[in-house]
C-alpha cells in the first residue's frame, strides 16, 4: 500500500508492484478517450491505528475513471485474503444437477449447491456432499469417502438444508478491476487487440509476430480460435465480448493460458491447457458452456461463471469449478442476462445454475491461489456521474 511516495491513497500504490502487473502511476493510465486512476489504501474495519499498513488481510482499491465531457465513473472495492483450506471442488449458488458418471477428487473433493442437487446417475465424491434444500438426493447412486468407496450415507458425507456458501463474486466491473491489468492481450469489442501497458491498436505485423493471428472477430460478437494450432500462451480479457475456442489446446504439451471474458466462454473439440494466471483457469462475467474433453493439467485453476455453467462430454478439470448464478453482493441472485452476443449461451431452467453430465471428472487439490491463499471481493459500489 506504500509504493511510489510511500503513503497509502494516493494514487501511486500500484506504479512500481506488483512486478508482474502493468505500473499505474498516479497520473493513470490512457483508456480510450479518457483514463483510469488507481488508488489503495487500508480498510476501515482495520484497527491497528496505521492507514499505511495492513494488519487484517483486507485493502480497499479505488478506480475512478474519466471520460468526455467530464464524466466519471469509480468502482470501490473491499478485497481480503484467507489461508483457509480453500475452494470446494465444486460449488453452485442454485441448483446442481448431475448425470451420467461423475467423479470429484482429491483433497478439496466436496461439492455444494445453496439449493437443491439432483442425480440421475453415478455420482462419486472423495469428500462430502451438501445442499441447502430440504429434500433428499438419489443415495443409491451416491458414494463417498476415500477413493469414492464407501456408500454415501445421510450424517456422514450427504449433507442436507445446509447455509448458503457464498462463492466468489467475479462481475463485470470486478473483472475490470482485478483481472484486465493482468491480461497479455486484450482482445477489444470493436475486433482490435491491445497488449498490456498499451492501449494502442496492435498492427497486423505485430499480431502475428505474437502467435495471435488465428484470433477471429467473428460478426462482430465474439472472439473465435478455430485453428488446429496451439493458441500461444498468455492471459486473454475479452472486453465486452464472448471467446468461443474449438481447437488450439495439447493434449502432450498443454499451452499455458488463462481466458478471462466480460462475456460468455464456450469451449469445444478437444483442447486441453493449464492456467498461465496462478489458480485462474477461465473466468466468465456471464455463462461457460464446455462441451469437450478439456484437460486444466499440471497446476490447478478456477473454472468460473458469474452466471450459469454445463459442463459435458468427458471434461477433466484440475482446480474447481463455481456457477454463481448471477449473485449480488447483497445475497439475491441477478437476473439470467444476455451475453454481449445477445443470447444465453446456458438458459437458466430448472436444471440448475450448473450442471455436470458425461463422464466428467474434477480433481480438485487444497488452495485455489497461492499457498492456499484466496483472495475474495468482500465489498463492492460503484458511482457514475
Amino acid at each position: 500500500m506504500q509504493s511510489g511516495d510511500g503513503v497509502a491513497n494516493t494514487g501511486d500504490e500500484l506504479s512500481t508492484r506488483p512486478s508482474a502487473l502493468t505500473p499505474i502511476p498516479s497520473t493513470g493510465l490512457l483508456l480510450g478517450n479518457g483514463k483510469y486512476v488507481v488508488k489503495v489504501s487500508d480498510d476501515p474495519a482495520d484497527t491497528d491505528g496505521n492507514p499505511n499498513a495492513d494488519s487484517n488481510g483486507r485493502i480497499v482499491i479505488t478506480s475512478t475513471g474519466s471520460g468526455q465531457n467530464g464524466a466519471t465513473s469509480t468502482t470501490e472495492v473491499i478485497i481480503g485474503s484467507t489461508t483457509s483450506p480453500g475452494r470446494l471442488a465444486i460449488l453452485a449458488d442454485g441448483d446442481f444437477s448431475t448425470s451420467n458418471e461423475i467423479n470429484v477428487k482429491g483433497p478439496n473433493a466436496s461439492a455444494h449447491a445453496n439449493r437443491s442437487f439432483s442425480n440421475s446417475s453415478e455420482f462419486c465424491v472423495e469428500n462430502k456432499i451438501s445442499h441447502g434444500s430440504v429434500f433428499s438426493m438419489n443415495l443409491s447412486k451416491i458414494t463417498s469417502g476415500s477413493a469414492c468407496s464407501t456408500a454415501g450415507t445421510v450424517g456422514v458425507n450427504v449433507f442436507y438444508n445446509q447455509p448458503k456458501i457464498t462463492p466468489e463474486i467475479y462481475d463485470v466491473p470486478t473483472l475490470q478491476i482485478i483481472f484486465r491489468p493482468q491480461a497479455d492481450y486484450i482482445l477489444k469489442g470493436n475486433g482490435t487487440i491491445i497488449k498490456k501497458g498499451s492501449a494502442i491498436t496492435m498492427t497486423a505485423a505485430e499480431i502475428t509476430a505474437a502467435g495471435l493471428s488465428d484470433w477471429v472477430w467473428d460478426s462482430g460478437k465474439k472472439w473465435k480460435w478455430g485453428s488446429g494450432s496451439l493458441i500461444s500462451d498468455g492471459i486473454y480479457y475479452a472486453e465486452g465480448s464472448n471467446l468461443e475456442i474449438t481447437n488450439g489446446g495439447n493434449n502432450t504439451t498443454p499451452p499455458k493460458i488463462t481466458l478471462i471474458a466480460e462475456g460468455a466462454i464456450e469451449i469445444s473439440n478437444g483442447p486441453s491447457f493449464q492456467p498461465k494466471l496462478l489458480g485462474f483457469a477461465l473466468v466468465s462475467g456471464n455463462d461457460i458452456k464446455i462441451t469437450s474433453q478439456i484437460g486444466v493439467s499440471g497446476n490447478p485453476g478456477l473454472v468460473y461463471s458469474y452466471g450459469q455453467m454445463e459442463v459435458t462430454n468427458q471434461s477433466t478439470f484440475y482446480g474447481w469449478l463455481q456457477a454463481a448464478n448471477f449473485r449480488r453482493n447483497d445475497g439475491t441472485n441477478g437476473f439470467d442476462e444476455n451475453d454481449p452476443a445477445g443470447g444465453n449461451l446456458v438458459q437458466g431452467s430448472s436444471k440448475g445454475a450448473l450442471r455436470i453430465s458425461n463422464k466428467t471428472t474434477v480433481n480438485a487439490p487444497n488452495g485455489g491461489g497461492s499457498g492456499g491463499n484466496n483472495i475474495t471481493v468482500i465489498s463492492k459500489r460503484e458511482v457514475r456521474y
